[in-house]
């Protein structure tokens, strides 16, 4: 069954938190899922047990009195990650790999066994260009296949706000979006949503724009002026060059 992999090299962008807001939302709706923390700080271990959810690491817990549905499981060996995944996608609906926040082989072993990749980047170009390198390694798992393959991937914008909205935002979802990397804007009238983001405007939101009824003449507006490209946004366009 499906294994989604929340995957990213950066830490603090909230890896941790995508990976269970995702396997306890599947949950919720019924479905049977299993979380597998491949983090060795333990985080999705750790919440399991304060919240009550089953997990496999201690056999003295006592039955799970929240979300029956979803087992957290911890696996932090490399080479024991792949049978791990794929024990687990045989026996429930969905597979939730929460990746450690650091460049590593258990991250590329995660990905080659991926039916998604969800990458949570940040509002910077530091962390735009992290989860760059995770398309780029996405990208290898695809080739190394001895069978035409295909691994969707895409950024999940992370600390961000409706309200504020940064011209390093913006570029950074530009950019994503001109690659068809981008899950998801800050933003969006029509709320979160799982599906391409368009740049320049949610293609999901089928309501018209209001008409302004102020009979005012508008007032003539500056042209904007050409501005040079910042090194980080030249660093973000490298970084995504070839994908």
């Amino acid at each position: 069954m499906p294994t989604i992999v929340v995957a990213s090299p950066k830490g603090g962008v909230g890896n941790s938190t995508t990976a269970n807001i995702l396997m306890t939302s599947l949950a919720r709706r019924g479905a049977s899922v299993i979380g597998v923390d491949a983090d060795l700080n333990r985080p999705q271990i750790k919440w399991a047990k304060r919240a009550g959810v089953r997990t496999l690491s201690d056999q003295r817990q006592s039955a799970p009195t929240v979300l029956s549905s979803l087992t957290v499981i911890e696996e932090t060996g490399e080479k024991s990650l792949i049978a791990t995944i794929e024990a687990a996608a045989a026996r429930t609906q969905f597979v939730v790999v929460d990746l450690e926040g650091i460049a590593s082989q258990a991250a590329t072993f995660a990905i080659s066994q991926a039916d998604m990749v969800i990458i949570p980047c940040g509002p910077s170009y530091l962390d735009a260009t992290e989860a760059a390198a995770v398309l780029r390694v996405v990208t290898a798992c695809e080739k190394m296949a001895r069978r035409p393959l295909h691994i969707p991937a895409a950024v999940l914008l992370t600390k961000t706000s409706p309200a504020v909205r940064p011209d390093t935002l913006g570029e950074v979802e530009r950019q994503f979006a001109a690659h068809k990397r981008l899950y998801m804007t800050a933003g969006c009238k029509c709320g979160p949503h799982m599906r391409p983001y368009s740049a320049g405007a949610c293609r999901y939101t089928t309501s018209a724009p209001e008409k302004s009824t102020n009979s005012t003449p508008p007032s003539k507006t500056r042209k904007p002026s050409w501005r040079k490209p910042s090194a980080g946004s030249t660093m973000l366009r490298l970084a995504l060059k070839g994908l």
